[in-house]
């Protein structure tokens, strides 16, 4: 009896598992629809190189979702990518002045999918490249405005404008005019949680032609409701001569590192109570960035820096000694001379020094 009563428990305990791992199975949801396309739907006047991006996501707690991508000049498209890990892709050069179509479908790790709607654009016949992937804080909380910026690798043309992209169905619009040295900034602030990419494009005039590029590389940029952990940037590296004469220019290199790799703003100082220190910035993470300075008067100076992130949170000093001997007043064939003389006879030297 007690075999029986034993039997009938394991039994009614493996059924209740297994209706328990089809409910589960049966509760999983294929991953949300391919959304916001960039670039848009329909759209056209797109540079010949262009990143394509859209919003993907799985509703489902834990659940990843990876995606193929359908790319061509075929209404039908055939498949060109597959297995991606983040929804965005970059093509080859594109075509002049083509209509091109493509769709997302989208993965789960339970075997589920779902097709997204065929989007087209059309091209221009601008091999121009798209500018710098945008830079700003990457993890951000929900209803705060955080500041984006970017600018163009092009170098021989003015008058640009740019126009932003969040990743949630909104843009900056056109914002210009701009040089072509000039960073562009704009903010946005996300209302709901959830994994965003910001790109941007710009556009010029070109005679009587205007052009517009592509989209950029995106950024990608993770919203929570809750403020973000973070960790202060490095010590920033400074690199230049560490000995030379007053009033004359010297270039000195800064580099700082933040390990979320968010953009950092270096702070410099040259000497104490120096009028130019300031702070430096935006730059991205390792991005080196060089200062020219001179010194007026003889002396050892100490370069001080320090790097904070876009948080506002300060990292350590970082100090390099520059020494300023005496000013040479000779220069050209009458200076190698006495160069060569001093080394011949470096008492020579000792004996002008003495007498000042």
């Amino acid at each position: 009896m007690k075999r029986a009563i034993i039997g009938i428990l394991v039994c009614m305990l493996v059924i209740f598992s297994g209706f328990s791992f089809a409910t589960a199975s049966a509760e999983n949801t294929p991953p949300n629809i391919p959304s916001d396309p960039n670039p848009s739907d329909g759209a056209v006047d797109i540079g010949k190189k262009t990143h394509l991006s859209w919003t993907g996501g799985d509703s489902d707690a834990g659940d990843k979702a990876i995606y193929d991508v359908y790319f061509g000049t075929d209404v039908d498209p055939g498949l060109i990518a597959s297995d991606l890990q983040m929804p965005n892709y970059k093509p080859d050069m594109l075509e002049n002045f083509t209509k091109y179509y493509w769709y997302v479908v989208a993965k789960d790790e339970n075997g589920a999918s779902t097709t997204g709607p065929v989007w087209t654009f059309t091209t221009n016949d601008c091999d121009c490249d798209p500018p710098h992937q945008p830079s700003g804080p990457s993890r951000v909380r929900n209803r705060h405005r955080y500041e984006y910026n970017t600018k163009t690798k092009m170098q021989n043309h003015g008058g640009y404008y740019y126009n932003f992209s969040w990743g949630d169905g909104n843009h900056t619009g056109w914002l210009g005019p701009y040089e072509h040295n000039e960073r562009v900034r704009a903010e946005h602030q996300w209302e709901e949680p959830g994994t965003y990419q910001v790109q941007a494009r710009y556009r010029f005039q070109n005679g009587r032609d205007e052009y517009e590029t592509g989209w950029s590389e995106p950024l990608i940029v993770t919203v929570t409701s809750d403020d973000p952990s973070n960790t202060p940037p490095s010590k920033p590296s400074i690199s230049g001569p560490s000995s030379g004469a007053p009033n004359t220019n010297y270039d000195y290199t800064f580099m700082a590192v933040d390990p979320e790799g968010d953009d950092v703003y270096v702070y410099v100082e040259f000497c104490s109570g120096c009028q130019d220190s300031q702070w430096y910035g935006p730059y991205s993470s390792g991005e080196e960035f060089v200062i020219t300075h001179a010194w007026e008067s003889e002396g050892t100076f100490t370069i001080r820096s320090q790097a904070k992130d876009v948080y506002d949170e300060e990292g350590d000093w970082a100090e390099f000694k520059v020494t300023m001997p005496r000013s040479r007043a000779v220069s050209g064939p009458l200076y190698r001379f006495l160069e060569s003389c001093f080394n011949l006879f470096p008492i020579l030297k000792i004996v002008l020094q003495r007498l000042g």
